[in-house]
């Protein structure tokens, strides 16, 4: 799977539970893509391009500090994220027996949306700089679990006479697992985010 690539989050509600945590709901826009593994015949190639996704994400955060100045977090949270991809394929066909009287696939589009609740764990520093305005620096790790998905598959092909035929298969009940064709339900990777803080809200780029 390839990684977040951007993420904006915006603290919309930020609340004080008590003087050593604090609380806030988090949601903005995030740009990812994530590449489906496939398994294709032996006698067929097939060349990729993947058009990032553009989805939304929405959670909570949590801040407690590590230090009596509070200028170091140690910051969790459960996060909502939307991901995904579309997946254009031109296969190669060159050494497929086109005269076997079966159709063959001469290109495929998946358009892949994929959910998960994301759960980091970030060692945040805050730096102030004028008034109630913070400079946000923070890093760690952060675990991704599936929550749900859906395919939207479209293939073009040719029979013995060249005739194009479409077919669309949406599937909505993705299999989960570790081989091909399916996808993993845990992912693990290490994150970075940097911003500012306003007061009570703040807006971060990850």
């Amino acid at each position: 799977m390839r990684k977040l690539i951007l993420a904006l989050f915006v603290v919309a509600f930020p609340a004080t539970v008590n003087a050593q945590l604090s609380v806030a709901i988090v949601a903005g826009p995030q740009i990812n893509s994530v590449s489906p593994n496939y398994s294709l015949l032996p006698d067929t190639t097939s060349a990729y391009t993947i058009t990032k996704h553009t989805g939304l994400n929405f959670g909570f955060i949590a801040n407690s500090p590590l230090n009596k100045k509070q200028t170091v977090f140690l910051r969790t949270g459960a996060i909502y994220s939307a991901k995904g991809s579309q997946t254009f394929q031109a296969f190669d066909t060159t050494n497929v027996n086109r005269a076997d009287g079966d159709q063959h696939i001469t290109e495929a589009t998946t358009n892949l949306k994929i959910n998960y609740i994301d759960l980091p764990l970030n060692l945040l520093f805050k730096f102030p700089l004028k008034g109630k305005t913070k400079f946000l620096f923070g890093a760690g790790g952060q675990a991704y679990l599936f929550y749900n998905g859906s395919t939207d598959f479209t293939t073009v092909s040719i029979d013995t006479a060249s005739q194009p035929h479409y077919k669309q298969v949406v599937n909505k009940d993705l299999p989960v697992g570790t081989s091909d064709n399916k996808y993993k339900t845990l992912h693990f990777s290490a994150n970075g985010l940097s911003g500012f803080e306003f007061g009570r809200l703040f807006i971060t780029v990850g």
